[in-house]
């Protein structure tokens, strides 16, 4: 699929969808310029929400955490939701939580040597 709009519109449709299939509230923002793709209501808790198309490379997945205007996701948004098309898998994380400025990678699998130390572990941000 090359329209990147489109992508974008599936990972939305595909992260609101699994939201109300655990009983959240999903609210969309009017308009385009929002700086966040949706609302979930979570325990009467309004979540802002920055939704991802990600397809995993070199065995990760990873969020970007500035948008393309160069806003900071820990500024705009309360958690962000990365979808892997591939699968259908979804992860969730708070950029807040994290060190990194820059980006965040959630590792598909295991390191071989067994390092646990700063990894992060997809399968622990899945929704």
């Amino acid at each position: 699929m090359k329209n990147t709009n489109r992508k974008g519109d599936i990972a939305e449709l595909s992260v609101a969808k699994r939201f109300m299939e655990l009983g959240y509230w999903v609210s969309y923002p009017f308009g385009d310029d929002a700086p966040y793709d949706l609302i979930v209501d979570i325990d009467g808790e309004l979540k802002r929400v920055q939704v991802k198309h990600l397809k995993p490379r070199n065995d990760a997945i990873h969020f970007r955490l500035n948008s393309d205007s160069g806003k900071s996701y820990k500024e705009t948004t309360d958690v962000m939701v990365g979808y892997n098309p591939e699968d259908g898998k979804m992860y969730m994380v708070d950029p807040k939580e994290f060190k990194s400025d820059l980006s965040i990678s959630l590792k598909l699998n295991k390191p071989k040597n067994n390092q646990t130390i700063g990894i992060n572990l997809a399968e622990d941000f899945l929704i």
